[in-house]
């Protein structure tokens, strides 16, 4: 993951913070492959259905036996726009799913999207890199 881009998971609505396998969905959702907002690519491995290019906005589905069991979305924030906000709320809305951050369920919507976005490391860095290197010098930020 690039350090302009912000990672997270769409759970189930089942899934609690104690759950081991929070990322884990016990069957495919209905729409999972149901992305068209971003182009299918190339992926790395026989594993992931990769859309979107994995430098910049993707969501990658990773598979056990050709089923989705998991779905990870990365967002470019130096190019974000609404639209593309809006369509991966959209996308996520459809699974009936949440976000999972930073070891919290948040439910899908543009506000509490967007104050997860002001609250990242790559936006931070994305608004001011020089600030943000300074911030993390000599700190791990990994």
């Amino acid at each position: 993951m690039a350090i302009w881009q912000i990672s997270f998971y769409a759970v189930e609505r089942n899934k609690t913070i104690q759950d081991e396998d929070i990322c884990y969905w016990e069957k495919e959702p209905a729409n999972a492959r149901s992305i068209v907002f971003l182009t299918q690519c190339e992926s790395w491995s026989n594993d992931i259905i990769q859309y979107g290019n994995d430098q910049s906005t993707c969501i990658e589905l990773f598979l056990e036996e050709q089923r989705v069991v998991e779905i990870e979305i990365r967002l470019d924030l130096r190019s974000i726009t609404n639209l593309i906000l809006n369509d991966v709320l959209n996308y996520i809305t459809n699974l009936d799913a949440l976000i999972y951050y930073e070891n919290s369920l948040i439910e899908p919507t543009i506000t509490n999207f967007k104050s997860l976005i002001v609250r990242s490391a790559a936006y931070k860095f994305c608004n001011n890199p020089l600030k943000f290197i300074d911030e993390i010098n000599g700190s791990d930020i990994c």
